[in-house]
């Protein structure tokens, strides 16, 4: 693992960090969110050998402001509501979710566990992806949910010595990539995902942390394979006010860069941006 994908991974601990805090405060509510907290805890110590305890409580036990865990009400419900009217939309029909990044989210439990007719795909770093995997074949909430067989564990170490990094099952495919290597991109695209199926991508905080013309090529690359698809897109903008200019301070000290937060700063460039790619509002 790189050092840069190392921090952006560090990125999705500290999402899960947040939604922990969040559904603490009542202000979200996961079911699922505990069935991999307990995962994690078995198998990041395999992961992170030398910090393992320290990251792992750093991840549950944070206590965050209320500004944050308003934040990650907002962000968590934004992008619902567009997976709801995107379900809406095609209702009756098979469709298709593609979450870039996914990283420790839940969503594909909670949907897939009460609808039909989905097929849910998850892109991520393969040690992220191997990490996923690990919690969720030892887990018979989780394996049910997703539709994979349940893998009782004796030795965790061993188990998790041996385990790959995909996952694959009729409704749900949990796929290792570095989404910066476009040419891998376009080949699991053509061959992993169904090019006819109304299709939502989600990228939730993830292109912000992809150079511009890496994160342009992937939106492109993405938009010329499909018939009919929908782009959920939720990523920082600003950073020219007082709010934006703490939290830049604040990623440079952990050696975090969002090369898109001051390229596009605004709601206006940003929308622009997508629509210079095909993509319409």
């Amino acid at each position: 693992m790189d050092r840069n994908e190392k921090i952006i991974r560090s990125t999705d601990y500290d999402a899960l960090s947040c939604r922990i805090s969040a559904c603490k405060k009542h202000y979200l509510d996961d079911k699922y969110l505990q069935n991999v907290i307990h995962g994690l805890e078995k198998f990041l110590r395999f992961e992170n050998k030398i910090s393992s305890r320290r990251v792992f409580n750093g991840i549950v036990n944070s206590v965050k402001l209320p500004i944050i865990n308003r934040g990650t009400y907002i962000r968590t419900k934004s992008i619902d509501y567009v997976i709801e009217e995107f379900l809406r939309e095609f209702d009756g029909q098979q469709v298709q979710i593609v979450n870039l990044g996914a990283g420790s989210d839940t969503r594909a439990f909670q949907i897939l566990a009460s609808r039909e007719n989905i097929n849910w795909v998850e892109f991520d770093f393969k040690d992220s992806t191997k990490l996923k995997k690990a919690i969720i074949t030892t887990d018979q909430v989780l394996a049910n949910a997703v539709g994979v067989d349940f893998v009782p564990v004796d030795d965790f170490e061993i188990f998790y010595t041996e385990l790959d990094d995909t996952l694959i099952s009729e409704k749900y495919k949990l796929i290792s990539i570095d989404l910066r290597d476009i040419e891998t991109l376009k080949t699991i695209i053509s061959t992993e995902l169904d090019l006819n199926a109304p299709t939502l991508i989600i990228s939730e905080c993830m292109l912000c942390y992809t150079e511009s013309s890496v994160s342009t090529n992937i939106i492109q690359s993405i938009r010329s394979h499909f018939t009919k698809g929908v782009f959920a897109i939720y990523d920082p903008i600003g950073g020219e006010d007082n709010f934006g200019s703490v939290m830049i301070d604040n990623l440079k000290i952990r050696n975090i860069s969002m090369p898109s937060l001051l390229e596009f700063n605004t709601l206006e460039k940003y929308s622009q941006r997508l629509q210079e790619l095909g993509i319409k509002d």
